[in-house]
């Protein structure tokens, strides 16, 4: 039993480095990990990986799109309306610019 038992963790960049460990320790520790990647491949292999504790399923996404990230946090949510833990190691290149003046268009 771990201490993250029957919880939803989210870690975008979970398709490797130190998203990957990430996912990896959170599962582990029994947490439901989705591991969202924009190819199947990348999470199916950091699925794999992962042997003890909670639970992880590849989960292909974009974490530019907004439809794909309200998919994946549904899915990170085992119980309805809480996600418990968000890991945000995603990196996209482009223009920086505060949070609230971005949207999905850019």
């Amino acid at each position: 039993m771990g201490q993250l038992d029957g919880r939803g963790a989210l870690v975008t960049g979970a398709s490797a480095g130190i998203g990957s460990a990430t996912s990896s320790a959170l599962a582990a520790d029994g947490a439901h990990v989705p591991i969202p990647a924009r190819r199947e491949a990348e999470c199916r292999r950091v699925v794999d990986q992962i042997v003890a504790g909670g639970s992880a399923e590849p989960w292909q996404a974009d974490v530019t799109s907004e439809a794909d990230v309200a998919r994946t946090v549904a899915a990170a949510t085992p119980r309805p309306g809480r996600l418990d833990v968000a890991v945000h190691d995603a990196g996209v290149l482009g223009e920086h610019r505060p949070l609230p003046n971005l949207s999905e268009a850019g």
